[in-house]
C-alpha cells in the first residue's frame, strides 16, 4: 500500500514537472521574447517606438512613446484593430502601447503640439 502511494506521487510530480517544464522551456527559449525598441531627438523631444511580445504567444505589442520638455504632446500606436494614444503634458511622459496578433503590422505617431 505504501509502495503504491509512493508510485503514484512520484508519476504525478513527474507530471507535474512535464506540464510547467515545457510551458517554462518556451518561454525561454532564445528568441521567444523578442523586443525592437528605438529612441531618436525629434520634433524637440524624445520619441521611443517599436514592437514587444505580446501578452499571448501569437501576439505583438506595439509602442509609442514621446517626451517633450514644454509642450503638450502626444504618441499613437497602432496595431490590427488596435489603435491607443497617449496625451501628456510638457515635462512628462505620453504612453500609447497598441496589441494584435504577430501577423499584422505596427504604425506608431507622435505628436509635438497635441
Amino acid at each position: 500500500m505504501q509502495r503504491t502511494i509512493r508510485s503514484v506521487l512520484v508519476v504525478l510530480a513527474a507530471a507535474t514537472m512535464l506540464v510547467t517544464g515545457t510551458a517554462t522551456t518556451a518561454q525561454a527559449a532564445p528568441g521567444f521574447v523578442q523586443e525592437s525598441v528605438t529612441c531618436q531627438d525629434i520634433g524637440g523631444g524624445t520619441w521611443c517606438q517599436g514592437t514587444a511580445s505580446g501578452s499571448e504567444w501569437w501576439s505583438t505589442k506595439c509602442i509609442s512613446n514621446y517626451y517633450h520638455p514644454t509642450q503638450r504632446h502626444s504618441s499613437t500606436a497602432i496595431i490590427g484593430g488596435d489603435t491607443q494614444r497617449g496625451i501628456a503634458e510638457a515635462g512628462q511622459w505620453s504612453y500609447a502601447t497598441a496589441e494584435a496578433g504577430s501577423a499584422h503590422t505596427c504604425y506608431t505617431k507622435y505628436n509635438p503640439d497635441a
